[in-house]
């Protein structure tokens, strides 16, 4: 998929992401142990997020809170959110869109 980018949520050296790659570019946004009381990540996440596409896609991997975060995000920048979920059955990340009228 040209152009579009994969948001990692959080990065931990034992994931395989490689299935991740063909809907995008990987972009990590936060790598290893991170403190999920530390106010300032959320700014450093939606920093991050700035230059994100409709079309891209948040991989849902690490703590909740920060998955939240993207979601949030990208539901209120383009009214819909595009997750990439694993599935440990066929080893493969499967996409999924959420729009914002089906959640109103």
């Amino acid at each position: 998929m040209e152009g579009l980018k994969v948001y990692i949520p959080n990065h931990r050296k034992d994931y395989d992401l490689s299935d991740a790659e063909r809907f995008g570019e990987l972009v990590m946004l936060t790598e290893g142990l991170v403190n999920v009381f530390d106010r300032r990540l959320v700014s450093d996440v939606f920093t991050q997020l700035a230059d994100a596409g409709e079309n891209d896609y948040i991989a849902m991997i690490g703590p909740p809170i920060i998955n939240s975060l993207c979601a949030f995000y990208m539901a209120r920048k383009f009214g819909r959110i595009n997750v990439l979920q694993f599935n440990f059955d066929t080893k493969k990340y499967e996409p999924s869109t959420v729009t914002e009228a089906e959640i109103s």
